[in-house]
């Protein structure tokens, strides 16, 4: 059912091997669907509680509605390092 519908993202909850699960599962089929499909889905504001996860998928979808890039207002994109202390 996944694969025939016509929405232009899935977004998927959970950890992160969940997608490659769902992929695999779809067999042949998964390549009529891996370019919708988003994990982790929403906007990167760095939630953390629930709420703040709820609030980054809405405005992920909020902005896919509106054809919009979700990049903060006035601002052009750029390229951010983030420094990784585990690694």
């Amino acid at each position: 059912m996944l694969i025939t519908q016509t929405g232009e993202l899935v977004g998927l909850l959970g950890p992160a091997h969940r997608k490659q699960r769902l992929l695999h599962s779809l067999g042949d089929n998964a390549a009529l669907i891996v370019e919708r499909v988003f994990r982790p889905f929403g906007l990167d504001i760095g939630a953390q509680p629930p709420e703040e996860i709820v609030l980054s998928i809405v405005a992920g979808i909020q902005s896919q509605f509106n054809g919009r890039s979700g990049w903060q207002l006035g601002k052009e994109p750029v390229a951010i390092k983030h420094a990784c202390s585990h690694g």
